[in-house]
């Protein structure tokens, strides 16, 4: 009986999603080479480490410590420029922490009877990720019939704590920061000759070389080795090289894991780090979607014109 629920559930989720597709966007480098397909750079003692894969792509980068000194990064002379514009990482903010607690009297007497099913996220699993990070989703079932009655009595509480963003961030000897301020995307790339409500088995691309790429995009980086070291700037460049768009059961898979329990987690088939994802339906917007090259028809004379990128 249990597992016919978990089934249903995921019948039911899979179904919600019969009309979404999503867009794999690839990242290609004119500078760095890959690493366990990570783009790296490492000079032996800075290691700096890109894994795009997020909705909209993941701009930011991890800093690893290869030194016996501490590594300061210059936030304030450290900038994501995308397509010439320039974005600062340092913003100078202030986070505040809160923290609340009420207990209250209660007492209730009833019936509970029915069935419920919840989709839930579990702990850490060994060598399961999900959008490329650790972790999992299952889908339970329970039914019950009992009476209930409680007392509870309790005390309000509150506390806060405020903290304010560096200009500059120590990075121990043997130890690495990760620094994440910007998506690469809003929106998916159209391409005139590209469907976006493709098949089932049946995905459908384009790839572009640097000077046609809709998105360069780099990261200004300055640090320095120990304390009164000379600040060094790296530049990592970037461009989208190309794109696919799928129907959601080409790249969303259902997988089983678990030890005592079964646990059923949905994965990206196509996880890379070096590219990321857009989700759409059939009713998107081209309004502010990013255009790729192609040709349109000019409806007051017939003729045909090319899309330019933005």
């Amino acid at each position: 009986m249990k597992l016919k629920l978990i089934l249903a559930c995921v019948t039911l989720l899979m179904t919600s999603c019969s009309k979404t597709y999503y867009q794999v966007v690839e990242v290609k480098s004119t500078n760095l080479q890959k690493e366990n397909s990570n783009y790296v750079y490492n000079d032996g003692v800075c290691k700096i480490i890109y894994n795009f894969w997020s909705r909209g792509g993941n701009a930011g980068f991890r800093v690893e410590n290869l030194s016996d000194e501490v590594i300061y990064m210059d936030l304030g002379n450290t900038f994501y420029i995308k397509n010439g514009v320039a974005y600062d990482y340092y913003k100078a903010r202030s986070y505040g922490i809160g923290k609340s607690s009420q207990i209250t009297k209660v007492k209730s007497k009833g019936i509970s009877e029915g069935i419920s099913a919840s989709a839930t996220a579990y702990g850490v699993w060994r060598g399961i990720t999900l959008d490329g990070y650790s972790g999992s989703i299952s889908a339970q079932a329970s039914s019950q019939t009992s009476f209930l009655t409680s007392y509870a009595i309790s005390e309000g509480s509150s506390s806060s704590l405020s903290y304010a963003e560096k200009p500059i961030v120590a990075i121990p000897p043997h130890a690495s920061k990760s620094f994440s301020e910007y998506k690469i995307m809003t929106d998916i790339i159209q391409d005139c000759s590209v469907n976006l409500r493709v098949k089932k088995n049946n995905p459908e691309g384009q790839t572009f070389d640097e000077s046609e790429s809709p998105i360069n995009f780099e990261n200004h980086i300055t640090y320095r080795v120990g304390e009164n070291a000379t600040a060094k700037v790296v530049t990592n460049k970037f461009y989208i090289g190309g794109f696919t768009n799928y129907f959601y059961k080409d790249i969303l898979k259902v997988r089983r894991a678990g030890c005592k329990k079964t646990v059923l987690k949905t994965v990206f088939d196509k996880y890379a780090p070096d590219c990321f994802y857009m989700r759409y339906n059939q009713k998107h917007s081209r309004d502010y979607s990013l255009d790729a090259t192609g040709a349109l028809k000019n409806s007051s004379d017939g003729s045909y014109y090319t899309v330019r990128k933005q």
